[in-house]
């Protein structure tokens, strides 16, 4: 959970401007990209870091999981790459659609490439995309087609001794945590 504080912070930074804090409760889709390597097996990559963000958000914004993610039929030929999942969460009567998306990458697979979040209020459409470098975080974000300039977070990723020496330092247990968690369970729930 500590070692996505990074992403935690720069995607709800995403609505710190006035005009957008609005598109918060309009959200309909949620897109994670992630790490995969081509020619991975079937089901080969760990997708708990893509996972998280998901139930992070919709555990932050009091959603519930409507449709726990399944996979989706292979559309890569030959299997070049494992397939993706799709489910559904619900904020109040409005649907919010969710997407795991394995991408090609030579980063260690699994690893959370973008996170992608579109909402619609009246007739504007927002869309946010966060990624994330060894030292930076990037938020660009395009509203009713119009670019707004790009914000960049100095966050550099965290060595295992820092993660170990802040999770024992904490005292007791991270509510927020444990709701991404639980969140998280609901998402993979095999029915």
């Amino acid at each position: 959970m500590l070692r996505q504080s990074r992403w935690r912070e720069a995607i709800a930074s995403s609505f710190d401007r006035a005009e957008l804090r609005p598109f918060l409760g309009n959200l309909v889709q949620v897109t994670v990209s992630y790490a995969a390597r081509a020619g991975s097996a079937h089901r080969d990559t760990n997708i708990i870091k893509p996972l998280y963000h998901v139930a992070w958000l919709a555990s932050r914004l009091g959603m519930v999981v409507a449709t726990p993610l399944r996979e989706e039929p292979a559309v890569e030929p030959a299997g070049d790459v494992e397939p993706g999942r799709t489910g559904a969460l619900r904020a109040g009567r409005r649907r919010v659609d969710v997407a795991l998306r394995p991408t090609i990458s030579t980063t260690p697979p699994g690893t959370t490439l973008t996170v992608e979040l579109t909402a619609r209020r009246r007739k504007e459409t927002l869309e946010v995309v966060v990624s994330a470098e060894a030292d930076v975080v990037i938020v660009r974000t395009t509203l009713a087609g119009k670019q707004l300039p790009e914000r960049r977070f100095m966050a550099p990723r965290r060595a295992e001794v820092d993660l170990l020496v802040e999770t024992v330092e904490s005292v007791g247990p991270d509510p927020v945590a444990v709701a991404a968690l639980l969140t998280a369970a609901e998402l993979v729930d095999a029915g």
